[in-house]
């Protein structure tokens, strides 16, 4: 049996040259249960009796955690000590021999050797590899089951890369999938051994598409603490219009005497979202008349969307199986990483809760018509004399079309906003859990101040359905 050369916990690279290597047919993204075809090629001169051709598809989930401490010397220097921590789950290997018999590759060949294979990706892990890889001990440090039943029942892992920590503490997870191949060159003389020749190849897998998700099942949450301070609330007075020095001086040293009005802004998050799908995110503001001077209780305040931030959270959480005594059981490691994304807008005005109605003719006493818009189309609410119910949440989502893609967000007409990392969907496999947190930052803008408002959640990211 060929040992491979990459055994170890590092993710597998490519490897090819003129001894070895492989070439692939079709894309380089699959699915499980494609089966995949092509050549093993070599094109360096080679005379050999006996010669093996093998191919083997082999997928595995690992994680590396590399710890460095810095400690006194008894002279009054340092040194560091850099420890490795690993996890490996063999999901499972299969192979093939495709080729056995005398080989001969003439000097300066014009056409290299090639030998095709054909070989099928699994749809679910090896019970039998995994098992016997995992070992008793490791039983209880699984994210998953480990019986037969359970691990047939699961679908592979798609390919999954992450890194996270910092310079003294990095994590490294990972789940892979590659071909590898091997010629072996065995000749008559006893003395001879085997020479052996390796050529691997990462391949990306991809989850299985899913229909469009439907219900991101929204949840609400209220923003308390909203708040603005300046004279430009009171009737009559523009978000645009000057204020004296001594205006100034009185909103400055936070006079009684300026009004402030107090709201609170309500959001509907997802749940769930979806690669390639919209971001679905709704907000209204309000109003706390309580807490607003009485002067501007009774009067609309018009609130611009300024900004809208998004910032994903995605969390690796990891579970070692360490020898030495200090973790004889084991270790749950938890990265962090993150990405942000600002749009921002200055057309669209966010509904107020107790904003007033319109009048008899469709239009309310300062020329907006019911369905929320002014007479240029563009959203507005507030102004008129009687209070209207309260009326629907603005989805940001849907206005700015914000939409999740695998390394980016797309929005407004077709600009895109590059992330720093790529999104993943959830998922969880034997030694890793990943997972995502959803925040939201607001920014309004009432009377020309402006405020920020965020909240967070737990967010499922589902793969694409194409």
């Amino acid at each position: 049996m060929v040992r491979s050369e990459y055994s170890d916990i590092d993710p597998t690279p490519i490897k090819a040259g003129p001894k070895l290597a492989i070439q692939l047919n079709g894309s380089g993204t699959f699915i499980p249960g494609d089966t995949l075809t092509g050549q093993v090629i070599r094109q360096e001169h080679v005379v050999a009796p006996q010669g093996t051709v093998t191919i083997k598809l082999v997928g595995r989930t690992g994680v590396k955690h590399t710890e460095e401490h810095e400690h006194n010397n008894a002279n009054g220097g340092s040194s560091k000590t850099t420890y490795y921590h690993r996890s490996k789950f063999i999901l499972f290997e299969t192979s093939q021999m495709v080729f056995n018999g005398p080989v001969h590759i003439p000097p300066q060949a014009q056409q290299p050797q090639t030998w095709p294979f054909a070989i099928t990706i699994p749809t679910t892990a090896s019970p039998h590899t995994l098992l016997a890889m995992a070992g008793p001990k490791r039983l209880d440090r699984s994210f998953l089951p480990l019986d037969e039943a359970s691990i047939v029942q699961r679908p592979l892992p798609f390919s999954y890369s992450f890194r996270g920590g910092f310079l003294s503490d990095q994590i490294v997870a990972y789940v892979e999938y590659f071909l590898e191949a091997s010629f072996v060159e065995q000749h008559v003389a006893r003395s001879n051994k085997p020479k052996v020749k390796l050529a691997t190849l990462p391949l990306q897998i991809k989850p299985p598409p899913v229909p469009p998700l439907g219900d991101f099942q929204m949840c609400r949450h209220v923003i308390t603490g909203g708040m603005v301070r300046t004279q430009r609330l009171l009737p009559g007075r523009g978000e645009g219009s000057d204020l004296t020095k001594r205006e100034h001086l009185a909103k400055f040293f936070r006079s009684s005497s300026v009004p402030k009005f107090a709201f609170s802004l309500e959001m509907e998050l997802p749940s769930a979202l979806q690669i390639g799908n919209i971001i679905p995110l709704k907000v209204r503001v309000v109003p706390d008349r309580a807490e607003t001077t009485d002067i501007i209780a009774k009067s609309d305040q018009t609130v611009h969307l300024v900004a809208v931030r998004l910032r994903f959270t995605a969390r690796a959480q990891v579970l070692f199986d360490y020898e030495d005594s200090k973790y004889k059981e084991g270790l749950e490691k938890d990265c962090k990483d993150h990405f942000e994304l600002q749009v921002l807008s200055d057309k669209v005005i966010i509904p107020t809760v107790g904003a007033v109605a319109a009048s008899q003719d469709g239009t309310s006493q300062d020329g907006k018509s019911q369905d929320g818009k002014s007479q240029d189309g563009k959203f507005q609410y507030g102004g008129g004399q009687t209070q209207a119910p309260a009326p629907e949440f603005l989805d940001v989502g849907q206005v700015m079309k914000l939409r999740l893609g695998h390394d980016h967000v797309q929005f407004l007409d077709n600009q895109t906003a590059k992330l720093d990392m790529g999104i993943y969907p959830d998922f969880a496999t034997y030694n890793i859990a990943h997972r995502h947190l959803l925040k939201c930052e607001i920014t309004v803008s009432i009377a020309g101040e402006k405020v920020k408002l965020a909240t967070e959640r737990a967010v499922v990211v589902l793969p694409g359905w194409v």
